[in-house]
């Protein structure tokens, strides 16, 4: 499966370190047959516009499980 979308993100820590950035993340995921589990890889571009412009580049990799009602 494959996903993208908008987000935003806040940092936030001592009085002079808060930031703000718009975040746009993509990613590819594998759910793993016959249990209720994906696994993933996604990255993510952050434009950070406060304190100041900046473009930095996140990522990550984990799994997910899917409680059941």
């Amino acid at each position: 499966m494959y996903y993208n979308g908008p987000g935003i993100k806040i940092l936030t820590g001592g009085s002079n370190d808060a930031k703000l950035g718009i975040r746009g993340v993509a990613g590819i995921g594998w759910f793993i047959e016959g249990a209720p589990i994906d696994v993933f890889f996604e990255t993510a571009p952050v434009v950070y516009i406060i304190p100041g412009t900046i473009l930095k580049i996140d990522g990550g990799i984990g799994a997910r499980y899917y409680f059941s009602n």
